[in-house]
């Protein structure tokens, strides 16, 4: 139930933010943020949208350890792509 809704809503934000569509079987089978990240870089190099991926890898170069250390913890519910 609550899972699910908080994938949609990750989903929902990638594609806000990347223009590209996830599936939620890709959400539960890539539970960590790392793990999204790569899933959402192989999306974007196939749609040839490097712009997206620079921006992508620069919020993610922003994050300073103790938040990437929070966004890889299992089970979290910080907020992904704000």
């Amino acid at each position: 139930g609550g899972h699910s809704l908080l994938a949609t809503q990750v989903i929902s934000r990638v594609r806000d933010s990347f223009q590209m569509d996830l599936s939620l079987r890709s959400i539960f089978e890539t539970p960590t943020v790392a793990g999204l990240a790569a899933v959402i870089a192989a999306g974007l190099v196939g749609t040839g949208d490097y712009e997206a991926i620079d921006r992508m890898l620069a919020e993610l170069e922003t994050l300073s350890d103790e938040e990437a250390q929070r966004l890889l913890t299992p089970g979290n519910k910080s907020e992904l792509f704000s």
